[in-house]
């Protein structure tokens, strides 16, 4: 048997996808030396994986959401002649003719209705458009649809009845932990960033407006006003990729003169990241359309509280080990953080449990999920 993978987000940046291709590719090979992995990426990644020798790396330029990959990926497949090929995002092309397995992480361009916002008009109908036709016309073709949570399973039963019978629910996973950082990491970082001296919450991720910025900004200046002093006093710290969503987030806090106390700091390196987290009074993470949410467990393994949604899947990856709040309700965010900030035997409950919680994620149930379905599924027919 031979698995064809396309894992073109595998190119060095932060994504979820990106993460999720990571782990399972590595983790595949872990537990299976015996099948011919075939790896598709893009020209740019340069990072080492850590696979076998049944492992081969292949490059192919075109992003994986366009054109190409839905009407012209499947000429490049042919010359490798794959028994299975598995793709780690929802876009596959549509007249490839043998066994397809796609996995879906959300609906995000069907269901969030600013995901393709600040665009001029035409662009916006454009991807649309695209979007609406390529979804669905490639999840039917497929022969399996991996989903990452129940609620990304619900999503797709919404909106396309017809998939019952080929979504399986495979949960992601993140990765054991190391040492904690140490000390004089922590505090290299905060010292950098200016927040030493201060309590800081954190966000991190992309801009999107999923991720649902603008009220959490709001909530955060409605937390400083019922905050006692010294509460004030700390800082909200948000790492993300600069966008043409985050545009508005800066306009509004430099309007309501909070350029000191909420921080825009674009993505850190790996190590510096992990610091950062663990120095953190709490990982605000408020999001609406969210297909996993791996930033809540990261911040749990580090024994980190967590406020997060009550949205999509959230809720499910959660649990009762986070402080669950409605993320269009400003008012009732600023009380969850307040609550976070104040009620030390819930800190304590959270900061306990949070491991517990994190470690029911490995990646190795998300790789034995894949081959199950390569081995078991694909095979029986």
């Amino acid at each position: 048997m031979s698995v064809f993978l396309d894992a073109r987000y595998l190119d060095g940046r932060f994504s979820g996808i990106g993460t999720y291709s990571k782990h399972l590719i590595e983790h595949l090979a872990k537990l299976d030396q015996t099948t011919r992995y075939q790896v598709l990426v893009r020209p740019t990644f340069h990072q080492a994986l850590n696979v076998g020798d049944n492992f081969e790396l292949l490059t192919y330029a075109p992003q994986v959401m366009s054109f190409q990959t839905v009407f012209l990926l499947h000429k490049y497949l042919e010359e490798f002649k794959p028994s299975i090929v598995h793709a780690l995002a929802p876009m596959a092309p549509i007249f490839y003719e043998k066994p397809l397995l796609v996995t879906l992480h959300d609906l995000q361009p069907i269901v969030d209705p600013m995901f393709h916002g600040k665009r001029h008009p035409l662009v916006r109908t454009g991807y649309q458009l695209f979007y609406r036709w390529a979804y669905p016309t490639v999840l039917a073709k497929a022969k399996w649809v991996l989903c990452d949570s129940y609620a990304t399973q619900q999503d797709a039963l919404e909106h396309y009845p017809g998939l019952r019978p080929k979504l399986i629910v495979s949960h992601l996973g993140i990765e054991q932990a190391g040492a904690p950082p140490l000390e004089s990491e922590r505090q290299q970082i905060t010292q950098r960033l200016g927040v030493a001296e201060a309590p800081y919450f954190l966000y991190y991720g992309s801009s999107r407006p999923n991720k649902n910025l603008l009220n959490l900004v709001k909530a955060w200046k409605r937390f400083q006003e019922i905050a006692a002093k010294s509460w004030q006093q700390s800082k909200l710290i948000l790492v993300v990729s600069g966008s043409r969503f985050l545009r508005d987030v800066e306009r509004w806090v430099r309007r309501n003169k909070l350029s000191q106390q909420i921080l825009i700091h674009e993505p850190l390196e790996a190590r510096e990241h992990r610091a950062l987290l663990a120095g953190a009074h709490a990982l605000l993470f408020p999001t609406k359309f969210e297909g996993f949410g791996f930033p809540t467990l990261e911040a749990m393994q580090l024994s980190i509280p967590v406020l997060a949604s009550t949205h999509a899947s959230l809720p499910e990856i959660c649990g009762n080990y986070a402080v669950l709040v409605d993320p269009d309700d400003v008012e009732a965010m600023a009380k969850g953080i307040h609550q976070i900030a104040t009620q030390n035997s819930l800190r304590e409950r959270l900061k306990a449990e949070g491991p517990l919680r994190a470690a029911q994620f490995p990646w190795s149930a998300t790789a034995q999920t894949a081959l199950d379905v390569y081995n078991l599924l694909f095979q029986k027919e």
